[in-house]
């Protein structure tokens, strides 16, 4: 009977656990503010002696959408023999800087230039509101106040 009783304790403790209290490397934690999704490509390209197709202001669009931040920035004019993009994020308190970076080859030779277009999403925010700041190299693009519930 004895063994029984221990076998049914056993199995309780093996089912259920002990209780309800979660060790501290098990309590869920948020996620860090992250840019999760960005693309960038040439919207309509010309030459430099030739630019009809390559018109309006460049425009920067910063939005919230649920959690989430969504920016765009257009018309950025650019030669179009670029090699690389990509995109940072540092996040101080509530400003969040954002940096474009565009690589370019050390033999700048060709004849193009671009629309181009870089899209993104910073997610996993806490609510409250924030200063967005876009950086295009060392220059400051322009910054919105948002508010993310």
């Amino acid at each position: 009977m004895k063994k029984v009783f221990i076998t049914l304790i056993t199995a309780a403790f093996i089912l259920f656990g002990c209780g309800g209290h979660k060790s501290p490397a098990a309590v869920d934690k948020p996620l860090p503010a992250e840019i999760s999704d960005y693309s960038g490509a040439c919207a309509a390209t010309g030459t430099i002696e030739n630019s009809e197709g390559l018109s309006g202001e460049e425009k920067l669009t910063i939005v919230q959408e649920g959690p989430n931040i969504n920016i765009a920035h257009e018309n950025i004019i650019i030669e179009c023999c670029y090699e690389s993009f990509g995109l940072s994020m540092v996040k101080e308190g509530n400003v969040i800087n954002i940096y474009e970076e565009l690589e370019f080859p050390d033999d700048m030779s060709c004849n193009c230039i671009c629309a181009f277009r870089i899209s993104s999403v910073i997610v996993n925010l806490t609510p409250g509101q924030y200063t967005v700041r876009v950086y295009l190299g060392t220059g400051l693009r322009g910054e919105k106040e948002i508010e993310v519930y």
